[in-house]
């Protein structure tokens, strides 16, 4: 499964410093905080597009330019190194010519005679195809999400699919652009975004003296940028598998030092790495104020030993942004291919007494050579020594200086026995296992969705005991009047285990498990059917093994697992979100339970009774804090296959 880089590298001119991705400074009338989520390149000449990966495109006019188009791929592939999902490439500054030739599509790519095949089988004897094959005539407006696109029948014909090291189109020498944004739960961008030429994060900057109110929405808005990823960083993510990239008619893996040397040398990122530490909630480590200064100042110190160098205090957010940026300097020299990096985390005062961190894309030393952390071994238990955890090891690429790339760590909490401080007023902390595992984006148009499957892997920490803790992966399926909310494992800490997920409906719902099983590679699974005198219930066991000699261990979690609502109960949820006047709809809103009781059932089978409730962002006066809900009075029944 190769990857390729995304166009000629022996036309590309090397970047010019304004031209990178990340932090651009500021803007002027009004001012406001810039980041850049486009890398932007020029080249010697007019050079060809490659599709990075198998893939589905869709083309769309460019908003800066009429002679322009823009393409965006949905990876049907994904890099084979722990990475985020990624959602979408978008290459901006395609010649419009070098696509379409009249109303027809122009025939000097490889995405031409992959398109002509399958239309000339179907339409036999033609040697042209039309445009509208590519979408871009689509009747899809600018608020629409990229998504919706591919998700719908908005076209008469079906979008192409590419292989990966295909020719797609013609980049403009004078400017073109590339863009990589990743999988999240709430994070949908719009057409309108597709068919820009260059896309910045503009966020306005504080005033002198902030409210409460006004800098934790600063702050929120800033965390946009975590849904992209730095083109350079992706590129250079390859220094030991290598990538395939053109030089002329001919492509070539380049790893290592001539991957360094030949490729990341044209980009003025070349020695950046990202260090990306999100909360157990997905969102950066300090989003809820827990380990911070203050509810008015961001500053979050985190240690660093870089290579043999003593340890060093830096702050978190010290460029303005929510994410740690190195440029390697402070490491010292070495004649390995990496370097290691020591960080220790703050501990909130008390907020996460057993700390623990989920390594989810990140190189491990073992003697001298580099290994990526994986299985049970992405969960690293880390100390607390006087309110800062232990040190969790982990490297960098080398070669002449660090090598662009990016490190993801979740930064978690073990259940623990220890008094908590107090929960502070915009701070969101798990009462127990079923609290705030579902998230509910009022945006989204939940009503029109019909007999769809959307899979996020957005990978949220659950912990049902000490000993059996997962990140998860969150799906949303809908069929017939019954829409679900699921939690599945992407990565768990046992070898093997059983998950039983108990569906409140009769529904065809199972031929979505179908493919939930085979996107999260979970091998098997059986159907059982549960009834008492008043209620039927599917149970849907899912099996997942990486070791199918070791003895079976059954996970009890006792979290929920599954929701399932019916679409009028939904509907009136998120009705009474949209009308709500106290709630603050951009910011996270999640389901919880309250008048918790536990009962029995005619065969004497015990299951949870619950009211729906939501946990929600409420500004009083000029402050925001968290504030619980009722939403849904009717009780929910849920079945576990752990103890209650």
């Amino acid at each position: 499964m190769s990857h390729y880089f995304f166009t000629d590298i022996s036309r590309l001119s090397s970047q010019t410093t304004g031209s990178e991705f990340g932090p651009a400074g500021v803007t002027s009338s009004p001012i406001h905080d810039k980041y850049r989520v486009t890398s932007l390149h020029k080249a010697s000449a007019n050079t060809l597009a490659y599709a990075v990966c198998k893939s589905i495109l869709f083309v769309q006019e460019n908003s800066s330019n009429a002679n322009l188009v823009n393409i965006v791929l949905k990876p049907l592939e994904q890099p084979p190194f722990n990475l985020p999902k990624v959602k979408f490439y978008i290459y901006k500054g395609v010649k419009k010519s070098s696509l379409i030739d009249g109303n027809n599509i122009a025939t000097d790519t490889d995405l031409y005679d992959s398109i002509i095949l399958d239309y000339a089988a179907l339409n036999t004897g033609a040697t042209t195809a039309p445009k509208e094959i590519l979408g871009i005539t689509a009747s899809v407006l600018t608020t629409d999400s990229i998504s919706s696109v591919f998700n719908e029948a908005n076209f008469d014909h079906q979008l192409p699919v590419v292989k990966a090291g295909d020719s797609i189109g013609m980049f403009d020498k004078d400017g073109f652009g590339f863009e990589i944004h990743l999988e999240a739960f709430g994070f949908e961008p719009t057409i309108a975004e597709a068919r820009t030429h260059e896309n910045t994060i503009l966020v306005p900057q504080l005033p002198s003296t902030p409210t409460q109110a006004e800098f934790f929405e600063h702050w929120h808005d800033k965390e946009v940028i975590l849904n992209y990823l730095d083109p350079c960083a992706y590129w250079g993510s390859f220094f030991e598998l290598g990538i395939k990239v053109f030089s002329g008619t001919t492509a070539a893996l380049k790893k290592e030092s001539n991957l360094v040397t030949e490729v990341l040398a044209k980009f003025t990122n070349k020695n950046k790495v990202y260090i990306d530490i999100r909360n157990e909630f997905n969102f950066s480590i300090n989003y809820f104020k827990n380990y911070g200064t203050s509810a008015t100042n961001n500053t979050t110190d985190v240690k660093l030993t870089k290579g043999s160098s003593v340890q060093t205090t830096v702050d978190y957010y010290g460029n303005n942004w929510p994410i740690l940026i190195l440029d390697g300097t402070g490491f010292g020299t070495t004649s390995n291919n990496h370097q290691v990096l020591g960080i220790s985390l703050p501990c909130g005062n008390g907020d996460n007494p057993e700390p623990i961190v989920y390594v989810s894309k990140g190189l491990i030393n073992k003697q001298a050579k580099l290994d990526s952390y994986s299985g049970k071994k992405r969960f690293v238990n880390l100390d607390n020594n006087n309110n800062w955890t232990s040190e969790l090891k982990t490297a960098l690429y080398w070669s002449g200086g660090v090598v662009a790339g990016v490190t993801f760590l979740k930064f978690c909490k073990r259940k623990s026995t220890a008094t908590l401080p107090s929960v502070n007023m915009t701070q969101i902390r798990r009462d127990d296992e079923v609290d705030c595992i579902f998230r509910i984006n009022p945006d989204f148009n939940y009503a029109s969705l019909e007999n769809v499957l959307f899979i996020f892997e957005d990978d949220i920490y659950l912990e049902s005991s000490n000993t059996e803790i997962g990140m998860y992966g969150f799906l949303l399926a809908t069929d017939g009047d019954i829409v679900m909310f699921s939690r599945y494992p992407t990565s768990i800490n046992l070898s093997e285990s059983i998950i039983t997920l108990a569906i409140s409906s009769k529904e065809s719902i199972v031929s979505v498990f179908d493919t939930l099983l085979a996107n999260a590679n979970i091998y098997s699974f059986v159907k059982s059917e549960y009834e008492s005198s008043t209620d039927n219930f599917y149970c849907i066991e899912s099996y997942k093994s990486s070791n199918s000699i070791s003895p079976k261990l059954e996970v009890s979690l006792n979290s929920l697992l599954t929701l399932m609502l019916s679409r009028s109960e939904l509907n009136s949820i998120v009705q009474s979100l949209l009308n709500s006047t106290s709630i603050i709809k951009k910011f996270p809103i999640y389901i919880t339970f309250s008048d918790k009781t536990i009962e029995t059932d005619d065969s004497g089978r015990q299951y949870k009774k619950n009211s729906l409730s939501i946990k929600a962002f409420t500004q009083i006066g000029q402050s925001v804090e968290v504030q619980n809900f009722q939403i849904l009075s009717t009780p929910l029944k849920f079945f576990s296959n752990g103890n209650l």
